[in-house]
């Protein structure tokens, strides 16, 4: 099909898109079907056929034979039919299907099937990423420093999606590379301009320059620092199984995140104990969690 490489776009979204066959079918066909409304006026009396493998597709104008044309649409006369095919045994009142090919739209429809296609490969490629990362709140991820910002570092995990560590994340006495490898717990995603924001709160950092890795001990508080007798609730055993452990960290940033902080929790979740339950928290829980493997 001149001027859309239909094959090339059936192996974008099959290879390393993470998209099912059904959804490509049914992408491909509103695509479709939204041209030739444009262009027809309606696509209800049209058949698609895609063959993903082959890359072909095949598009049917189905109208019906009548003597005078009323909606033409719709309708096709049976002195059209005749001129179409002369040897035909059409009668009035069946459906006459012609083939239409892509080439009869015209270059600029064409160009915007092709804009079509690429957005809407984009648009499935964000909600799938937001949806992966959406489960992944509260659990460690790994990646590699881009590039470095004075409010925020970018960070892109193996897959190449790009991770946002905010300076308000970040322990105060760390400074970042780019190629520092670290690892860091998913702590926001959101929908910023249409686009997925993915943002972490730090967990450990090797230095790419020095091969080491970087790491803030934070003692383990097992008893009140004020009688230094057992309590209970101690700090960061927010499912209070007596050790703490990433299921902390991730409940923990689970109901800092969606404010659904009980006075009953504050205790465990206040794991700097200073009054205030915030994702500092959380992300100090994490690091002692991390150093006491």
């Amino acid at each position: 099909m001149e001027g859309l490489n239909l094959a090339q776009f059936f192996a974008e979204f099959k290879e390393g898109k993470g998209i099912d066959r059904a959804t490509l079918m049914s992408v491909l066909e509103d695509i479709f079907r939204t041209q030739l409304a444009k262009t027809y006026g309606t696509a209800e009396n049209f058949d698609i056929i895609i063959n993903i493998d082959k890359g072909d597709l095949q598009i049917w104008r189905n109208r019906t034979i009548v003597e005078e044309v009323e909606d033409p649409m719709l309708e096709i006369s049976k002195a059209e039919v005749d001129a179409k095919e002369p040897d035909n045994d059409f009668e009035i009142g069946e459906d006459y299907t012609e083939e239409i090919p892509l080439a009869s739209f015209g270059r600029r429809a064409v160009l915007n099937l092709r804009q079509n296609l690429s957005g809407r490969i984009m648009d499935i490629d964000k909600a799938n990423l937001f949806n992966y990362y959406k489960d992944k709140i509260g659990e460690v991820v790994v990646g590699e420093v881009y590039q470095v910002w004075k409010k925020e570092v970018l960070v892109r995990d193996d897959a190449d999606n790009e991770l946002v560590l905010p300076k308000s994340e970040q322990i105060p006495s760390d400074f970042f590379r780019k190629g520092d490898s670290v690892k860091a717990v998913v702590a926001k995603v959101e929908m910023k301009n249409n686009n997925p924001e993915l943002k972490d709160g730090l967990k450990e950092r090797t230095c790419a320059q020095c091969g080491t890795t970087e790491k803030e001990t934070i003692p383990k508080m097992s008893s009140d620092p004020q009688t230094g007798e057992d309590n209970d609730g101690m700090p960061g055993d927010v499912n209070r199984d007596g050790v703490l452990s990433l299921k902390d960290v991730r409940l923990a940033i689970q109901m800092i995140v969606a404010g659904n902080v009980r006075a009953e929790d504050k205790a465990v979740l206040d794991y700097n104990q200073n009054d205030t339950v915030t994702l500092l928290d959380a992300r100090l829980l994490l690091e002692y969690v991390v150093n006491s493997k």
